[in-house]
């Protein structure tokens, strides 16, 4: 383990002291190994324990891991998650030397069914006008909080999290992503030019191309062209310019790459980045197949169309062929 099992243990403990005769601290670790090893709901837990050798380990009793205990130690847990794992991580970091040149950011949705009266970020209304949120590849019927994570390429190792309400834009969380992630590198003594920021083309537009840029972060991110001057990039070059330069070198590239530049301008800033235009050839070479069936299935039509309305001689005799 990057981190012995006492160290987490007084680390919460630290965070959420307790008169109890059992810590916060021995409670999380008794769910973090459960979960890790045969998860269980909260009731089955204390049985589950007791066929460990937790008991003998620790000289508690099972019944100490009751589903009552578990839940306070959620409660108090609560408050002070992200206090607690930006610890547990700036420790690991040391511990494993983690690499942190390169960090991934995204969003993920989660699903949630049951009841949330009192829940942040998850909308409990029913009935008509009630918000579900969207994400792709989650039923648009369900309710649904989301997830944006850091996470290092070394490792796969989640930094920073942060939970938010399943209505809420992925864009939108970005520049606060930016922000707290500047913050936290600075934290851990590290320069943020130092690493390079990766995400897919939701976590770019105008405004985020400024605010990476004031932030001192690197990026590597798709970008949807919604400009006319981001469009004209499509067809700076044609397919045989662009298959001069393979991305991987081999017997048969199908990705192909140029490089350029771009200019981003929001309230009255620009700055400029760099760009990689990108030929993917399996991608090509199937809209091209469905344009080429859409043209000849619009061929078709017209055809049909110019031969019923083609006239006929004694039509042409009625309207005033002599």
């Amino acid at each position: 383990m990057l981190i012995y099992s006492e160290e987490v243990e007084q680390i919460i403990n630290r965070h959420c002291p307790t008169r109890g005769d059992v810590g916060h601290g021995t409670v999380a670790l008794v769910l973090v190994l459960n979960r890790l090893l045969l998860p269980l709901p909260l009731y089955r837990i204390a049985d589950w324990v007791g066929q460990t050798c937790l008991v003998a380990t620790w000289g508690l009793p099972a019944s100490k891991f009751n589903d009552d205990r578990l839940e306070r130690t959620l409660d108090a847990l609560y408050p002070h998650l992200e206090s607690i794992w930006q610890e547990i991580m700036a420790q690991a970091l040391v511990k494993a030397k983690i690499d942190l040149s390169t960090i991934f950011y995204d969003v993920t949705a989660c699903v949630a069914h049951g009841r949330f009266a009192e829940s942040e970020v998850i909308d409990p209304s029913t009935g008509s006008g009630h918000r579900f949120g969207f994400a792709h590849n989650t039923p648009s019927n369900k309710r649904k909080f989301k997830l944006g994570l850091n996470a290092s390429a070394d490792g796969g190792i989640p930094l920073l999290h942060r939970l938010l309400s399943g209505s809420t834009a992925d864009q939108a969380m970005v520049e606060a992503n930016l922000e707290k992630l500047s913050t936290w590198l600075h934290s851990q003594g590290r320069l943020c030019q130092d690493s390079l920021i990766i995400g897919d083309r939701a976590m770019l537009n105008s405004a985020l191309a400024l605010a990476y840029e004031a932030h001192g972060l690197r990026h590597l991110t798709g970008l949807r062209a919604a400009t006319p001057e981001q469009k004209a990039l499509l067809n700076v070059w044609s397919d045989e310019q662009m298959e001069a330069h393979p991305i991987v070198e081999g017997p048969s590239p199908q990705y192909w790459g140029r490089g350029d530049q771009i200019t981003f301008t929001h309230e009255g800033k620009s700055v400029t980045h760099k760009v990689l235009v990108v030929t993917a050839g399996p991608l090509r070479d199937e809209w091209r197949k469905s344009r080429q069936a859409d043209f000849q299935a619009l061929f078709a039509q017209l055809e049909e169309l110019r031969r019923s309305h083609r006239p006929t001689s004694s039509a042409y005799n009625q309207t005033g062929g002599t």
